[in-house]
């Protein structure tokens, strides 16, 4: 039967696309393409009413922190370069590389992300607990008389803002931990190859096994390599790096 359902909405499908004509549905396709512009928040101004504006001067404050927390990023790819040492032995040597072209201290990188994991989740917590704020704000709308449907949208988008900066801040600290994951992968698994040792900046790793270098990938030769240094290289907090791991979003 659903089959038979399938079979009958297929064919008034097709009957309903030769009625439209090409233009008309290559217009709407291209309406349906159209990118979602991002949701603006505009603080609106303040109602009088302590339960409504609590909530609104609430919502703004997790608006701006997450603006600060998601512009102070600083945005880095993983490079591997695979490098071969003097008996023929190949080997992968990561470097975190920012946007600048720069090798980052991992041990560095990773205390920053600590603390970015602490202060998304405590910022994740606090739009928690704001949201639990709109029950009151929305009983307290019928006191505003004609201002209420205003402040009635006033309300939703601040919902909606709550939940659209939960979500990016959420993915920026999953981000971050899987981050900190491999970072600490690469250490853990960290070589040195006679008297070349891996650094702050560069870490060199076996090949897993099975694997072999990538088609068309001439390895460098590991003397020849820039394998950084130690200079900027920091102590790492291993008690806060497991709590940060162990971090669960509200």
């Amino acid at each position: 039967m659903m089959k038979h359902a399938f079979l009958k909405n297929m064919a008034a499908a097709l009957v309903l696309c030769m009625l439209i004509p090409t233009g008309a549905f290559a217009q709407k396709k291209k309406k349906e393409k159209k990118e979602k512009e991002p949701f603006q928040w505009v603080m609106p101004p303040l109602s009088g009413n302590a339960d409504v504006d609590d909530y609104l001067k609430s919502c703004d404050d997790c608006w701006n922190r997450t603006l600060a927390f998601t512009q102070n990023l600083t945005m880095y790819h993983i490079d591997t370069t695979y490098v071969k040492g003097d008996d023929g032995t190949v080997y992968k040597a990561f470097s975190l590389v920012d946007q600048n072209g720069e090798k980052r201290s991992t041990s560095k990188v990773i205390m920053q992300n600590i603390d970015l994991i602490f202060a998304g989740t405590d910022l994740t917590l606090t739009m928690t607990n704001v949201g639990l704020g709109m029950a009151n704000a929305s009983l307290a709308l019928p006191s505003l008389g004609l201002k209420a449907i205003s402040y009635g949208k006033y309300i939703g988008d601040g919902a909606k803002i709550l939940g659209e900066c939960g979500k990016e801040v959420g993915r920026i600290v999953q981000d971050k931990k899987a981050e900190n994951a491999a970072i600490k992968a690469m250490k853990q698994n960290a070589v040195n190859v006679g008297e070349i040792k891996s650094t702050d900046k560069v870490i060199l790793n076996r090949l897993d096994e099975g694997e072999d270098v990538p088609a068309g990938v001439d390895p460098a030769m590991l003397n020849d390599f820039d394998m950084g240094d130690n200079s900027e290289a920091v102590d790492i907090d291993e008690a806060a790096l497991a709590e940060a791991e162990a971090k669960e979003l509200e």
